[in-house]
């Protein structure tokens, strides 16, 4: 509901009660003296008493109570009900003592202390009425703005920058293609084609996105629901803007019965679970898409021959790590468009074949293949 609804819904509200406390005012003296002669004053009682809900409404409660100056605004309550209350016996006074003998056989002073003890209860009562009011919808708007405020708030992420600086930033959760743990590090790949990490272990960042946001598909990845392009018996297939296709991401064999459930049951998308092939992945470009079909009909193709594609993914990280010495895992990974569970494979396949090594620390080193290594 927009505020301007809820402006006009307000208003409505406030004048059907204000007609409707001008009308029982007017018809019924219980609430009010009889102003003999003088009917014009029956309803200028119910005026006054709207204006003392309606000054305590719109002025006292925002300025002084919400405020916390709870004692000046209990005085200043207090002050015009008394106020009101004296305006209206005033008002009426010569329509009703000439007959004060015959309506009570208590002498005028004593009538109009009754009067004025029974009008500034009555009046009381309205202001209290408005006040409850008041405080309900502060309490409302309060409640409101706080869980607005909590959403929003975990809908961001602090994390660092994988660069030198090692910047702390903000993410949003809308914004996280995939996620991948990488030793003690959890690392989020943006949708932009950046990346960031949390020092924190892939099961408290799933914690942190929520189950009904993110599928984990693999001890070491994460996937939320928004980004996924399709998925298969064996992979699932993200959508981040600086790739022309969506990169696959390996499903685990201890993982797959429950992600297949979970992404059948959260994805909106059409898709066939049953073939044990990749689907046609198409981009979010329309332009793109005949031809990025064909592509991935060619990279399907090439992924039913297990021998070749190992060979082959195997040439492409032993240059990747020739070009780029002290690289990481991941890196490749993110480079080559495949798991990192597909790239360790190969990198100890390599390693036992002698032809790369790991230098360094776990944090700051990288692998080499040893003809790099062994340069002066």
């Amino acid at each position: 509901m927009t505020k301007r609804t809820q402006l006009i819904l307000k208003s409505l509200t406030l004048a059907c009660f204000s007609a409707s406390v001008l009308l029982f005012f007017r018809f019924y003296s219980i609430f009010r003296p009889i102003a003999y002669e003088a009917f014009y004053k029956e309803w200028l009682a119910g005026i006054i008493v709207l204006a003392l809900c309606f000054l305590n409404y719109f002025v006292l409660y925002p300025l002084l109570y919400e405020k916390r100056r709870f004692l000046v605004y209990v005085l200043a309550t207090l002050l015009s009900t008394a106020t009101g209350t004296l305006l209206e016996l005033i008002l009426v006074y010569p329509q009703i003592s000439p007959f004060i003998n015959m309506i009570t056989n208590n002498s005028p002073q004593e009538y109009y202390v009754i009067m004025v003890i029974l009008l500034f209860l009555r009046d009381t009562c309205f202001v209290f009425f408005f006040f409850l009011i008041n405080l309900l919808e502060s309490t409302y708007d309060e409640n409101k703005d706080v869980n607005i405020l909590l959403q929003n708030t975990n809908e961001l992420l602090v994390a660092r920058t994988d660069d030198k600086n090692k910047t702390l930033v903000t993410v949003r959760s809308a914004d996280i293609a995939y996620c991948q743990q990488n030793e003690n590090y959890a690392y989020m790949y943006l949708i932009n084609g950046t990346k960031v990490y949390r020092n924190c272990s892939l099961k408290n960042l799933y914690e942190l996105l929520t189950p009904s946001k993110a599928v984990r598909i693999s001890r070491k990845t994460l996937v939320p629901y928004r980004h996924i392009e399709s998925y298969d018996n064996r992979s699932v297939y993200v959508i981040v803007s600086d790739k022309d296709l969506p990169i696959g991401l390996e499903i685990t064999d201890s993982y797959r019965q429950q992600a297949l459930q979970l992404l059948k049951k959260h994805c909106s998308f059409d898709k066939n679970i049953e073939t044990e092939t990749r689907p046609v992945i198409t981009t979010v470009s329309a332009a793109q898409k005949s031809s990025n079909a064909q592509q991935t009909r060619d990279t399907v193709q090439a992924c039913d021959s297990d021998k070749n594609e190992d060979k082959q993914t195997a040439s492409m990280v032993l240059s990747f790590i020739s070009e780029h010495p002290d690289c990481k895992g991941s890196d490749i990974a993110e480079h080559l468009h495949v798991s990192l569970s597909t790239v360790n494979r190969i990198l100890a396949q390599l390693k036992a074949e002698g032809l790369v090594e790991y230098v360094g620390s776990k944090k700051t080193g990288g692998y080499r293949t040893k003809t790099t290594n062994n340069e002066p």
